[in-house]
């Protein structure tokens, strides 16, 4: 599942605030959770923030077995997102549902 990363993360699927008291048996510590599908499986990214700066790192990957991690989540409405090339600075606007 990982050529498949980045275009899943640039994707505007399913993004869930993540409460790890939700899922009882997992140690995963995480803000959020994308759910994605690719190949036909869903696939769980974990991002957490980064010494509170606003930047996110993936904590976790991988793809659906028999626990659904989604599961009683909060699901968020994505508004925007933007991708910057770390080599030359860039912005990229993914997804942008603020303008009129």
């Amino acid at each position: 599942m990982l050529p498949f990363l980045e275009s899943m993360i640039d994707s505007n699927d399913t993004i869930f605030k993540y409460n790890r008291k939700l899922n009882a048996y997992s140690v995963i510590k995480a803000d959020y959770i994308m759910r994605n599908n690719a190949k036909g499986r869903n696939v769980f990214l974990f991002l957490a923030e980064s010494g509170g700066e606003g930047r996110y790192f993936c904590r976790s990957f991988f793809p659906q077995d028999k626990m659904d991690y989604t599961k009683n989540q909060a699901s968020w409405t994505l508004l925007y997102k933007k991708k910057v090339s770390v080599s030359t600075g860039e912005e990229e606007i993914l997804y942008d549902r603020l303008k009129k």
